[in-house]
């Protein structure tokens, strides 16, 4: 109009609002993170090398980036597997690339073992261990000093406070010795004689639930086998069972799977697998979880 027209609005009908600079940015949505591990290949001759690991690994990856909506994934196999390596990712990486509210998924294929407990913290007398790439053979002091022990791992996951936390572990807790398991030979029966027997899931479960005790409270453990069973590797020799099942649960669900959902069908699906490939044996998922821990999905949001 012409500029010489009084504007149709003052100053006093303009209002303010003036909010905190903190105020102005906008807060971030969660992000979902994940950390595969695949240890294959070990430093030490005596340790049997496993074909599947790294395949998993890989393999649990794409399915989760594809279906689960992860924003970033880190990859670590055979060579890089080192104690000291994990350690970093849990103390370093994990913490400073998320925030609280974030979810990290964390999964694992490779040797899994028992030894003697130390310190009397567990009711079973056993401690379980995940086996490095550097790990040693040998005496108990040589296996506690070079693989992650599940105490440690269970201080590990404090590092990630405030965060939901996924483990998922494709190992062997009993380390039995049957063809293809993923049991660490020789090493995982460390102590046995000293310790009472096994009853049902034992690996880092007392230690989730301490770190809930603390402030941890929103972690949730897939375990591959009960505490007294082995963890197979398909017939097929291409990857380990539960992996496999759940990475094709991941690629077919066609709306939100939540972790309790994929855990009863894997209870289903895995037992049927090695029942039929490998007879007189059975193998059982497992599921350590809390009400707030539902965050494994596939393309959208989680579901109750």
């Amino acid at each position: 109009g012409d500029s010489r027209t009084p504007a149709k609005w003052a100053e006093h009908s303009v209002s303010f609002t003036t909010v905190s600079k903190a105020a102005q940015v906008a807060t971030p949505r969660p992000k979902r993170v994940g950390l595969f591990i695949g240890v294959g290949k070990y430093r030490d001759p005596a340790i049997r090398p496993l074909s599947a690991c790294q395949p998993d690994a890989k393999n649990m990856l794409s399915a989760l980036f594809a279906y689960g909506g992860l924003h970033r994934a880190y990859l670590c196999l055979d060579e890089e597997a080192t104690l000291a390596g994990i350690v970093e990712y849990f103390q370093v990486t994990l913490p400073q690339c998320t925030r609280p509210g974030d979810t990290i998924f964390i999964y694992w294929s490779g040797h899994g073992g028992r030894c003697a407990d130390d310190n009397a913290d567990e009711p079973d007398g056993l401690d379980e261990f995940l086996v490095t790439y550097d790990a040693k053979t040998g005496t108990a002091e040589d296996v506690r000093k070079s693989v992650l022990m599940d105490d440690h791992l269970g201080r590990l996951i404090q590092h990630l406070d405030g965060r939901k936390v996924v483990l998922m572990l494709d190992t062997c807790h009993a380390g039995g010795q049957a063809h293809a398991d993923k049991g660490l030979d020789g090493v995982n029966q460390v102590g046995r004689n000293s310790a009472k027997p096994l009853n049902g899931l034992d690996m880092i479960d007392g230690e989730l639930r301490r770190t809930k005790d603390i402030g941890q409270k929103e972690t949730a453990l897939l375990v591959s086998s009960r505490a007294d069973q082995v963890s197979f590797v398909r017939k097929e020799g291409d990857f380990s069972v539960m992996s496999q099942f759940l990475a094709e649960l991941l690629r077919a669900e066609k709306g939100p799977l939540s972790l309790t959902e994929a855990a009863a069908l894997l209870k289903k699906l895995v037992p049927a697998y090695v029942e039929s490939r490998f007879p007189g044996a059975t193998q059982l998922p497992e599921l350590v979880t809390t009400p707030a821990s539902r965050y494994f999905s596939s393309n959208r949001p989680m579901s109750p």
